[in-house]
């Protein structure tokens, strides 16, 4: 029988759960993050947020500790993905989270016998 000493554990880091959807407006989505599983999941330093219109190329958000996050400057009607991934002590990014799949609020609201389109407001009849 074998025995191994200063044997060192090579504990992977979870991949983050798709973030849950807090609010959605006609230009903007907010996300909650929940930490992901699994050892690694204390040594947790920021996040990184990525978003895309369906089908378009990934953009990054600035890194943050925070688990609360508004992606703004969205389009409205437009379908959009977000994905998590969290940074370790050490520098290095863990796996990226399933996407969230969101569709931004249609621009058009009623408000006091007023309809409103985008910014344009029209009397209604």
């Amino acid at each position: 029988m074998t025995r191994c000493t200063n044997v060192v554990a090579r504990c992977h880091p979870g991949k983050p759960n798709i973030p849950k959807i807090t609010a959605i407006r006609k230009f903007s989505v907010s996300i909650s993050i929940t930490r992901p599983a699994g050892a690694h999941a204390s040594k947790v330093i920021i996040y990184l947020i990525k978003y895309r219109k369906v089908g378009a190329s990934w953009q990054s958000i600035s890194e943050t500790s925070s688990t609360s996050v508004t992606v703004s400057n969205l389009h409205a009607r437009t379908s959009y993905e977000i994905t998590v991934a969290a940074k370790y002590q050490g520098g290095r990014f863990g796996p990226t989270s399933d996407p969230l799949k969101v569709k931004t609020k249609c621009g058009k609201c009623t408000f006091k016998g007023v309809f409103y389109i985008a910014d344009a407001a029209i009397q209604s009849a």
